[in-house]
């Protein structure tokens, strides 16, 4: 699964990064009398409302929509990773302290504050992100912090400890590389869910705004002619669909990859 998962995700990062190569025509050139035309050897995807090609923009929608979620996913994973494991470092009220935040950010559903943040600041991809981020950071704070302390109980940190080397020496020696496995696997997991939230926010019209090309919010533009052209709703959704599995499957080939080795090696 890992050769799977990792050959559709470097796949569309290629995609996205040779747009400008690989897209057959300027995504955002209207050609009116070309409107609505179905899918042909010209145009393999067919052509919108307004005659732009659509296999250029699901080209160029890859450059926008895995950028969104990359980054979304960075900032998300850098906030919550740098909280958790500074929570179980400090210890004591200090972590209690943390987690009190944490559990406020997780009292609220997700998708409902990504909506309200990416609603408040206005309709843009960054606002999404910004949104998106603000919804999964608590989640990686917990899920960091359950990791570290887990962690700062195995025999080597504790041989560590007793040798009197310092927390921050501690975490940078021993705990980082104990929990970067199932934090590397959790990562390709949330970044499939965040293509998921930008897109779903992209389809409500929060995202990205016309005409610039993002899968979910080319699924908003194609509703209104899905009677006479379902192909427009077909190709971005594919592609939502592509990224989401293969990030799903990178994730359960490593971890299926990285146990093996935590087994042999512990």
């Amino acid at each position: 699964m890992i050769r799977l998962g990792g050959a559709i995700v470097a796949l569309l990062m290629l995609v996205a990064v040779a747009a400008p190569w690989l897209a057959p025509c300027d995504p955002n050139a209207v050609d009116l009398g070309q409107r609505l035309r179905p899918p042909s050897l010209e145009r393999p995807l067919g052509a919108d409302r307004l005659g732009r090609d659509q296999l250029s923009r699901i080209i160029y929608g890859a450059r926008n929509s895995l950028g969104a979620a990359m980054l979304a996913s960075g900032l998300a994973l850098g906030l919550g990773l740098g909280l958790g494991l500074l929570a179980a470092m400090l210890g004591g009220r200090w972590d209690g302290f943390l987690m009190r935040l944490v559990d406020v950010g997780l009292a609220f559903p997700g998708l409902v504050l990504a909506l309200a943040l990416a609603g408040a600041m206005g309709p843009s991809l960054l606002s999404v992100c910004l949104g998106a981020a603000a919804a999964g950071w608590a989640w990686w704070a917990r899920f960091t912090r359950g990791l570290a302390v887990a962690a700062l109980a195995r025999r080597f940190v504790v041989a560590g400890q007793a040798l009197g080397l310092g927390r921050w020496a501690i975490a940078r020696r021993y705990v980082l590389p104990e929990i970067a496995a199932p934090i590397l696997v959790a990562a390709s997991l949330k970044t499939g869910w965040m293509i998921v939230a930008i897109s779903g926010l992209g389809y409500l019209g929060l995202g990205a705004q016309p005409p610039t090309p993002e899968w979910g919010a080319m699924l908003h533009e194609a509703r209104a002619n899905l009677a006479r052209a379902p192909w427009l709703m077909l190709a971005p959704g594919l592609a939502i669909t592509a990224t989401v599995l293969g990030c799903n499957l990178l994730a359960e080939g490593l971890r299926d990859r990285l146990q093996v080795r935590q087994d042999r090696d512990f």
